[in-house]
């Protein structure tokens, strides 16, 4: 569920996922295992990430919705408003380098 937010963040913050595991406390395995949505972090887990990535929940959260998750009669206004909603974020939270 976070896997896809998560990876985005990681890449942006220029990280290997081995560097993330190191800093959380972890193995690279998990760290792709938890970006591939094959597990689910705990919370204890996810906080971890957070702190190492120095974001919050929220963003992770958005950047991890895809059209799959949208309503299929919504999809059409999910991939027009996409976009500027990202743009929106990015810009709320000075955060260009978040989204790729």
């Amino acid at each position: 569920m976070f896997g896809k937010g998560i990876k985005k963040v990681r890449v942006a913050r220029k990280l290997k996922q081995i560097e993330l595991a190191n800093l959380i406390g972890t193995t690279q395995d998990h760290i792709s295992r938890l970006e591939n949505d094959v597990h689910y972090p705990t919370r204890k887990v996810m906080d971890k990430i957070l702190k190492a990535l120095d974001v919050g929940l929220i963003l992770v959260f958005w950047f991890s919705i895809t059209e799959k998750d949208v309503l299929p009669e919504k999809v059409e206004i999910y991939n027009v408003l996409k976009p500027s909603m990202d743009e929106i974020v990015n810009n709320i939270f000075n955060s260009d380098e978040y989204i790729k």
